[in-house]
């Protein structure tokens, strides 16, 4: 009966304070006021959420301390004992959420409760009456407590003025003064739900890691580790791209030894083969692949009990480059070929052969077939060419290729092969 009496009057006393925040709403906070990015980041939004699964739930924690008297009220004795609902960020930042009561008494005793400690804090309206008795009794001992160089930010900017670092400063209304106030409350109300007494809290005290009291550090879990940073990833080598070889032919296919169609009674002429290929273009890059290990994930060591549960996981210990290919068709949808008579082939008619035989010329000089199109290879016979003029001829392939999602299309040309047309009463050709 004397627990319950205790929990009623503990719970009268909490909500008689929680009427203070919704007629009181000034807001000042303190900050470590650094140019960096605030502190705050990632434990509250621009709309004053609290960021509750950001944080790691270390519970709620109770500290006998000499500067927190015990008063008994009613027959219950209520005091000596700070409580606070403690959560720590992943860097290692803890923000500490003191109960009504034991907020009253911080304020009283700033140095002893490490209440002036903190890196940063945020106190509602509730939060502020009750720290004002701990300002008035400095004052009155002679503190130097300068409140005047606090400056307002309207309400639906509070947030976003806390998460841009600004520091000393206040709000009145609601906006994100309202989510900050409910989302204390959810923290209160939860640990009602979890079988707990109804802890008011009106106030978030910010601590990061290299300003940790030590009362507070012996309240955390010592066997509490925070998961690993992956190590940087490494700069993986710039990606390259080799293009297929374009590979050309053009050969006589009949017959071995072909005369010209002037001295040929049964006019045969020249069959010639044309042929030209593209391999595929080889693209190289490479991908960062993480080095993972098995470990363990959750709440494995029972330091984050609202948490998932404890499982298995990986859990990147490196990154390694690693190469990969892509090979990429091309196709062919312009090829032709051509066939002429060398330039030396041709003085030798005009200067050489003309004197044997006057009035000798240049029949036909040259033979172009078709342009066409295929896929990554081009074959084309041309049968019967009349070829009327003896020496050297060239045979030549030309087109573009289509290029590839890596590469640009290309242009190719020029000799493939050769062939001679002979003239019977001469016995050497050039």
């Amino acid at each position: 009966m004397k627990t319950n009496k205790r929990l009623l009057v503990k719970t009268l006393l909490n909500w008689l304070v929680l009427l203070a925040v919704f007629s009181v709403s000034i807001l000042p906070v303190a900050a470590d006021g650094g140019d960096d990015d605030s502190i705050w980041g990632g434990v509250i939004d621009e709309n004053g959420e609290i960021l509750y699964d950001n944080l790691i739930d270390q519970g709620i924690h109770q500290e006998s301390v000499n500067w927190m008297p015990s008063i008994d009220i009613l027959g219950n004795t209520i005091g000596g004992t700070a409580e606070y609902h403690i959560y720590e960020t992943a860097d290692g930042t803890v923000i500490r959420l003191p109960t009504a009561s034991t907020l009253f008494f911080m304020a009283l005793n700033p140095g002893e409760s490490g209440i002036g400690d903190a890196s940063a804090s945020h106190f509602t309206g509730a939060g502020t009456m009750l720290s004002m008795p701990g300002v008035i009794s400095a004052l009155l001992q002679g503190a130097n407590v300068d409140l005047s160089n606090t400056e307002y930010v309207s309400s639906d900017q509070y947030a976003d003025a806390l998460l841009a670092g600004d520091t000393d400063i206040w709000s009145l209304g609601a906006g994100d003064l309202w989510n900050l106030m409910t989302s204390l409350a959810s923290a209160s109300a939860n640990d009602f739900i979890d079988g707990g007494e109804f802890n008011l809290y009106t106030a978030m005290l910010l601590y990061t890691p290299d300003s940790i009291p030590p009362e507070i550090l012996e309240l955390l879990p010592p066997d509490f580790e925070f998961p690993p940073e992956p190590p940087e990833p490494p700069a993986c080598p710039a990606p390259s791209t080799v293009v297929g070889e374009i590979t050309r032919s053009g050969t006589i296919i009949a017959p071995n030894f072909p005369l010209v169609v002037g001295q040929d009674p049964g006019k045969r002429g020249v069959d010639l083969s044309f042929n030209v290929s593209v391999a595929p273009t080889i693209h190289t890059y490479y991908e960062l692949v993480p080095v993972v290990e098995e470990g363990m994930c959750g709440n494995c060591n029972g330091n984050n009990p609202s948490g998932p549960a404890c499982h298995p996981c990986d859990i990147i210990v490196d990154w390694v480059c690693e190469q990969r290919t892509q090979s990429y068709s091309e196709t062919i949808p312009v090829a032709y070929g051509s066939t002429s008579l060398t330039k030396e082939s041709e003085d030798w008619i005009l200067n050489t052969l003309s004197i044997r035989y006057p009035g000798a010329y240049i029949h036909n000089g040259s033979f172009r077939f078709p342009s066409s199109s295929g896929g990554s290879s081009w074959n084309y016979t041309a049968p019967g060419i009349q070829i009327a003029d003896p020496g050297e001829w060239t045979i030549s392939i030309g087109g573009r290729t289509s290029g590839t999602p890596v590469s640009a299309a290309r242009n190719f040309g020029g000799p493939a092969g050769s062939f001679e047309a002979w003239l019977k009463e001469t016995a050497i050709t050039q």
